[in-house]
């Protein structure tokens, strides 16, 4: 089967939505008038957006919706507003995704004062989707996902507002008229950018009594361990051996650290060594135990 090309956005979702809104039923008078409602038109929006995905299959062939789910690995008490997964792909649909995941924020009301925090909502929710680390165990969804921030905008002030976060405007078809704007930014994230078993290895080295401890915890990463953007620690005593072994080298990522410290419990000069080893259970046949034996072995010859 054929890769995706992930330049193209999905724009069935977007398109759906206009198509919503220039219904009969959600005709514009309507649109204004949850609009003008005390609180707002999202959650309204948000409902019959639900309704919508989940009955046009012509459109988006969806085999599931849901509102308000936990699939962010990465932030786990954060929500999406849906995840919507799809019916496995005919050969002459590569470039639909398997999975789509959106944040919806829809312009408040009388609210011109104060769009800039309206707007500044909007761009928590890019930088969500930028960062977000989809969990792979979320009732069996699959990947390659498609993130949108949507935003539906009845101002001006609000379009420029979008604009200038560098979203994009979907086009009204000829004769479409929805009663608002949409802007969407789209982010693709790839089968390895999907919640891998990444272990986080915190090494102790003291430097009086040469004693190393290593725990080990689930942490989430955004890139699989291979990719180039991780910085290699130059420590060829530690990086070459556990090549020859086949093992992954060791990776630091920029927010770990290395340096000495005087924490409770350690001794003057300990070095504390933070780093994401790259091990990964779905590139590896090794053990889990053997790596962090092999870790453990040529990081002790770093200890005086």
């Amino acid at each position: 089967m054929a890769e995706m090309d992930c330049n193209i956005p999905y724009d069935p979702i977007a398109q759906l939505i206009l198509s919503w809104g220039a219904t009969k039923e959600t005709a514009p008078e309507t649109i204004q008038q949850y609009y003008e409602t005390t609180g707002g038109w999202e959650v309204w929006v948000q409902s019959e957006l639900h309704v919508a995905f989940e009955n046009n299959p012509s459109r988006i062939p969806t085999d599931s919706t849901w509102r308000e789910p936990h699939i962010y690995a990465n932030t786990p008490d954060d929500k999406a507003d849906f995840l919507l997964h799809f019916h496995p792909r005919s050969s002459h649909e590569q470039k639909r995704p398997m999975s789509v995941f959106i944040e919806l924020k829809c312009e408040l009301f009388g609210a011109q004062d104060t769009i800039h925090e309206w707007a500044g909502r909007v761009r928590r929710d890019i930088a969500k989707i930028d960062n977000a680390v989809v969990k792979k165990d979320h009732h069996n969804v699959t990947g390659p996902y498609h993130g949108y921030a949507i935003a539906l905008t009845k101002t001006r002030v609000a379009d420029n507002h979008m604009r200038g976060l560098g979203m994009t405007l979907e086009p009204h078809l000829p004769g479409q008229t929805p009663g608002f704007n949409l802007w969407w930014y789209h982010r693709v994230i790839s089968r390895c950018e999907i919640q891998n078993e990444n272990i986080a290895f915190v090494v102790t080295i003291s430097v009086s009594k040469a004693i190393m401890t290593v725990a080990a915890s689930h942490i989430y990463s955004r890139l699989d361990p291979r990719n180039p953007t991780y910085n290699v620690v130059q420590l060829s005593s530690v990086q070459n051996p556990l090549e020859e072994a086949q093992f992954d080298v060791l990776l630091l990522p920029e927010s770990c650290f290395s340096g000495t410290a005087e924490a409770e419990g350690f001794v003057s000069g300990t070095t504390e060594v933070e780093a994401a080893c790259g091990f990964n259970n779905m590139a590896n046949v090794v053990e889990l135990s053997s790596f962090a034996d092999a870790l453990m072995t040529e990081l002790r010859r770093l200890s005086p």
